[in-house]
């Protein structure tokens, strides 16, 4: 009897130790396993908080310049409600002298240098530069953008804006506002306000919570079949021109993808063919859309990172 024990124990003891590695392997697979779930938790927690994270610095863009917008017109119908220097140019015009026109060009002067406007031109109904804050203008004509904007400020009694563009007569991009003047009913023509973007209106787009290499904001709008840029795009370096995307040939990138109507956080490849994270969104009361985006390896390098030391960490006890 003791040797029959003794026998079946020699014989089952190799059966014991074949079942460890299973075991083992069953052990590891189960960390294996759960490990890769909690990451895919974790990653999923990590994206939601970066697209959150671009979306406020989207917001925060937009409000700085959906608020610059506002201001401008403001400042415009301010100067359109002011019937003591409506009164000055009437007198002006029916009988100029210098004390007269010193004090219109002083109002011209207050606009350029303290509410940093590049330029104020009073202009006739016509549209023909009469004066500026230095004396009399070139007597030249608006052009045609400000001609169409002047005749609409004066049909309605009230500002018209000419939206971001170049002009040969200016070295860089300018937002234009005509503010029509009437004495009484009778129109006396307007002020014709030009404000540089690279001072006031660029730098609202550079307000950045953390210095990632790849982020920029840039401002796009529709023309014709193409997504045109109308800031600078940081990435692009001292290039001067304008980004023109077409819309049928360029369907993945972010600007294409705005002007034709997404909003919010998506995933795009941008200009350069690099993998994006952007957000889109209109800017009220205007034709212009605001881009942010940020390259996807730059914004999930650092959580990935992190993720992977923290979990390398627990399946290391696991083991």
């Amino acid at each position: 009897m003791q040797t029959l024990t003794t026998l079946l124990r020699q014989h089952a003891r190799p059966r014991v130790w074949w079942l460890l590695p299973l075991v083992m392997a069953l052990l590891l697979g189960g960390i294996g396993w759960g490990v890769h779930l909690i990451y895919q938790e974790r990653e999923q927690r990590y994206r939601h908080q970066i697209e959150g994270g671009l979306q406020a610095v989207n917001l925060l863009q937009l409000r700085g310049v959906t608020d610059w917008r506002a201001q401008r017109m403001g400042e415009a119908a301010a100067l359109t409600q002011d019937s003591l220097f409506a009164q000055a140019v009437a007198r002006w015009r029916a009988a100029p002298s210098p004390a007269l026109d010193g004090a219109v060009r002083e109002r011209l002067r207050i606009l350029a240098e303290q509410v940093r406007y590049t330029q104020a031109y009073l202009v006739d109904e016509q549209g023909r530069l009469l004066l500026d804050a230095e004396g009399a203008a070139a007597g030249g004509l608006l052009p045609a953008p400000e001609q169409q904007a002047l005749q609409q400020a004066l049909a309605l009694a009230q500002p018209a804006v000419v939206e971001l563009r170049k002009d040969p007569a200016f070295a860089f991009a300018f937002y234009g506002l005509l503010a029509p003047l009437f004495d009484g009913h009778r129109p006396l023509g307007a002020v014709w306000l030009v404000m540089d973007a690279r001072t006031t209106l660029y730098p609202l787009l550079e307000t950045w919570p953390n210095h990632s290499r790849t982020a920029e904001s840039v401002l796009v709008q529709r023309e014709g079949g193409a997504a045109v840029s109308l800031s600078p795009l940081r990435l692009r370096g001292a290039e001067p021109a304008a980004l023109r995307l077409p819309l049928a040939q360029r369907r993945r990138d972010p600007l294409v993808q705005a002007v034709e109507g997404v909003r919010g956080a998506f995933y795009a490849s941008d200009y350069r063919g690099q993998e994006v994270l952007a957000v889109a969104s209109a800017v009220p009361g205007s034709p212009w859309l605001l881009v942010s985006k940020v390259d996807v390896d730059d914004a999930f390098t650092d959580a990935q990172r992190r993720e992977w030391l923290g979990l390398s960490l627990f399946l290391s006890l696991g083991l």
